[in-house]
This record gives C-alpha cells, structure tokens and sequence, in this order.
C-alpha cells in the first residue's frame, strides 16, 4: 500500500553520524579539500538520508521507498501490507533511531499492484481523465512507462511496475496515488508516519483507490455501437479524444459523463474492464489492509456494480481465454492488415462462430444489408472495397473523407483562378470608360474591412492595397456579382488607381 515517502526525523544529527553503518558525504573542493556546504548525505537499502543545515536549527530528512527498504534495497514490486508497513516502522527504530511518532510526513505515496488478464496498454487507452484533468505521459528516470494525471496536491500514476523493475514489458499494472501537498492527507487523518500504523487510516486509502478510480473516464470500446443511432455515434466517437474531456467546462462535462454512463448502461456487451480491474483492486486491497471482512463490511464492495450477477472470477477466467486484437473502429471495413495509430486503436473480441446469438432469447440487434460482390461500395478517395459498411457508405474513414472533400477545394479554387484571369483580361481595356460600384474587403490590425466604392474614388496607396483580400463589382442587382481574389482584386485596384492619378495603365 505505503511506498514512497518524504519524512522530516525530528531527531539529532549525531544519532546519524555516530552509527556506524551509515558513511555520509558532503561537497568538498578536490583542489583544496575545503567543505563546501555543510549538508551531509547518506544512501542505505534504498532511503536517502540527509542532514541539512538550516538558518535555525539542523534538519535530518529521510525519503525514498520503504517496501524496498524493507526487502533489503531490493525491489519493491511485491505486495507490501500493514504487517510489513509496521515491521519496517520497527527496523527504522532499530536501525536509524527513526520514530514513527515524531516524524513529520511531507510527501507519501500510496496504491497497489494487479496482474491484468490483459496487456495494459489497453489500459493507457482507456483511460481518459479524471476530475477535467486529462491523462498525459508518465516518465520515470527520463522513459516513458504509463500515464499520469496531475493536481496541485496530488498525482495519479498507472504505470507497468513490471517494465520498471525488469525492463522488459509485463501486466503488473501499478495504480498510485502520490500526495504532493499534506493539506490533502489532512482529510484522510494522517499527518505522521505513527497515523499511517492506524488499519482504519489504511481503510480509507483503500476507500481514496476505488473512489478514485470509480470517477476516471474509462472508455474500453465495449458498447455495441452498431445500436446506437447516428446522433449517438457520434457522440461515442468524439468520447475517444483525449483533448475532447480536456476543453469542456464544468457543466459540460458532467452531462458528458452522464451521457457515457447512459450508453454504457444501454448498449453495454462481453466484458467490461474497468469492473474486472475494480475487482482485482477490491480484492487486492482486503490482503493488503489485513483486515477481515466482517472489519470491512461494504466499505470496499460498495464500489462494485451490483447489477451485474456474474460471479468475478469467472468473468476474469473469461477474459484470458479469449483473443483480443487491434482494430480501428473507422476502418473496421478495409481488408488491410495495416497497423493503426494507437489513439484510434482498442481492443476487440473476435468472434469465431457466426451463430453464437442463434439460441439467444434476446432479440438480435439489426443487420446491416449485405450487398452482392458486384454492387459493393467503394471508397471515393483510396477506392478500396468497404465492407460491414452502410449501403450509402462513401469512405472508409475519416481520413480519406479529408483527403477527397481537400482535392475537390483545391479544382473549385484552380477553376476560380481561371474565371478571374479571363474575365479580369477583358475588363482591363474597358476601364478608362467605366466607373464601376465595387465592394472593396480588406484586413487591417487583424480585422476584416468593407467599403462600397465608386471607380472614381479609389486612390489607394500601395500599403493599403497590400491588405485587399478580395473586390466585388456589384454593377447589376439581378445578377451576382463578379468577384476577384488575391493577385487578381489587387491588380484590379492598382490599375484603377493609376488610372485615376492620370498615369498609363499596365
């Protein structure tokens, strides 16, 4: 439960420099031997000791993890319970003359390990946000390993504590919540290492855990969209973006989240895995709080969602039995084996036998109408054959959508050009003899301007006709006017001002 740790000793300095299994150090000059700082620092079974001089008094400060210190300076990727906890409050008694009851915590971490029956970076694309703060990356020593969602006084972290102890990627996923601020563990009761020797204190941090955990946005992709009408699924779809929960406000997002929880009430199928991962916290954390079940009560089970009546272990059983794979949900239809972006890909039940429903009292949900090999549908943009695709289906995803409706602007854009160089070809001779009505659209100090102007007014200067976006002849009411762009519109008003100043136009 209890790993990492920030503890202010309370104790003399001497009771440090006189123990003999401790050899600090300080900042020396190799050229003179001068001791630079008189801080002095030591290193033992993975805690860093540290005596520090301050403007009042001298400071003897402890931090690193107690589960490694516990387990000799090895690793700490076991699961370290309340026994443990108070051994190891004894061995700093013994060792370091470090009393649990007048240490004065500053920073403490708490949170467990779990073996999912899945990889875990499912887990990192699941995992949305929590409270508006969106997930980001989490790094530990300068690699990337999991994510984080970071407060003021406090930090979440789901990491693979396997890849950190081993270097080689493992399911032992690490949930842990880090108290940056002791203003936070204010609420939970605890402000030194004795409070921490308290199994009801530990009850609660179990409680923060699944609290915690029960309000993440968690979207595993297990609703069956192909139920959901249009409006719905769009919505889904946009669920997906990370950014998306982060540019909401208040309000919108609790109607969001409603909005999730809704579909995943109605529209829920297989196995959902955030209430496999809640079982495995629950069941995790009664071996770690020591505690019996009648001390517990409903405490932790509360968290469980009581509508589903299949037995846990069964569902975890379930879920290591099957296959999973990658799949984009926008390019389920294409026969590619391409791999996808990982922020559009999920994992996925494959399904082995076409008639798994066929006995099934519930009335199946509607089929998509196959079509025949000759009339299926292809992509307008890669020409690709869409299947499990609606019969008016015209992309296969959203990037070939881009892709297409950005071709089609450029043509209608080079078209454009062309209409305007003809046509602004046969208005240049004629303008001595003109005096046109023109709308005149500029931009100046990041503002867009328009001024209706007669021919014969216009004297511009060159810095004002720099800035002309666009000029409309608006000559004739009953039909629309004629329109001139870029080069074209500035060229127009150059010539026009020439002609007006009595010089020759070009």
């Amino acid at each position: 439960m209890i790993d990492g740790v920030k503890i202010l000793c309370n104790l003399n300095p001497n009771q440090w420099t006189n123990n003999k299994n401790l050899s600090f150090r300080s900042w020396t000059d190799i050229t003179t031997g001068e001791v630079l700082y008189n801080n002095r620092h030591a290193d033992i079974k993975g805690l860093h000791l540290s005596i520090i001089d301050g403007e009042a008094e001298t400071y003897c400060e402890a931090r690193g993890s107690l589960p490694r210190y516990y387990n000799n300076g090895d690793h700490n990727a076991f699961d370290y319970d309340y026994n443990d906890f108070l051994t190891t409050c004894d061995l700093l008694k013994t060792d370091l003359s470090v009393s649990a009851e007048t240490t004065d915590l500053k920073r403490f971490e708490f949170g467990l390990n779990i073996n999912l029956p899945f990889d875990i970076s499912n887990v990192y694309e699941a995992v949305k946000c929590y409270k508006m703060n969106i997930a980001g990356i989490n790094k530990i020593n300068g690699k990337r390993n999991g994510i984080k969602i970071d407060f003021q006084q406090y930090e979440i972290k789901i990491y693979d504590k396997g890849l950190h102890q081993t270097k080689k990627p493992s399911r032992l996923m690490r949930f842990e919540v880090v108290v940056k601020k002791m203003e936070y563990a204010k609420k939970l009761g605890v402000k030194t290492l004795a409070d921490l020797q308290n199994k009801d204190v530990w009850l609660k941090l179990s409680e923060r855990i699944l609290e915690i955990w029960s309000d993440i946005i968690f979207i595993d992709k297990s609703l069956d969209y192909r139920q959901m009408t249009n409006t719905q699924q769009k919505k889904y779809l946009r669920f997906f973006d990370v950014h998306y929960w982060g540019n909401l406000n208040r309000n919108t997002y609790y109607k969001a989240k409603d909005n999730l929880k809704k579909f995943q009430s109605l529209y829920s199928k297989g196995i959902n895995a955030k209430e496999v991962i809640t079982g495995l916290f629950i069941e995790k954390l009664q071996k770690l709080t020591t505690l019996t079940p009648e001390e517990i009560g409903d405490k932790l089970t509360k968290f469980q969602n009581q509508k589903n009546n299949e037995d846990f272990n069964q569902k975890e059983q379930r879920l290591k039995n099957e296959n999973w794979r990658q799949i984009n949900h926008l390019d389920k239809g294409l026969k590619t084996g391409n791999i996808l972006p990982d922020i559009y890909t999920h994992f996925y039940k494959e399904n082995n036998s076409k008639n798994n429903n066929t006995n099934s009292s519930k009335k199946s949900p509607k089929k998509i109408p196959q079509l025949n090999q000759k009339n299926r549908c292809k992509c307008m943009s890669c020409k690709k054959e869409l299947t499990n695709k609606r019969a008016n289906a015209k992309f296969c995803g959203l990037k070939c959508k881009n892709q297409y409706n950005g071709k089609r602007r450029t043509k209608e854009r080079q078209k454009n050009r062309v209409q305007e160089i003809k046509a602004l070809k046969k208005l240049l001779p004629k303008l001595e003899r003109l005096n046109l009505p023109l709308l005149v659209i500029y931009k100046a100090d990041g503002l867009q301007y328009a001024d209706h102007l007669s021919q014969n007014e216009i004297h511009a200067p060159k810095e004002w006709i720099r800035q002309i976006k666009k000029v409309m002849i608006t000559n004739d009411k009953n039909t629309p006017p004629q329109t001139f762009t870029t080069l074209r519109a500035k060229q127009l008003i150059r010539e026009i001002t020439k002609i007006n100043k009595g010089g020759p136009p070009e």
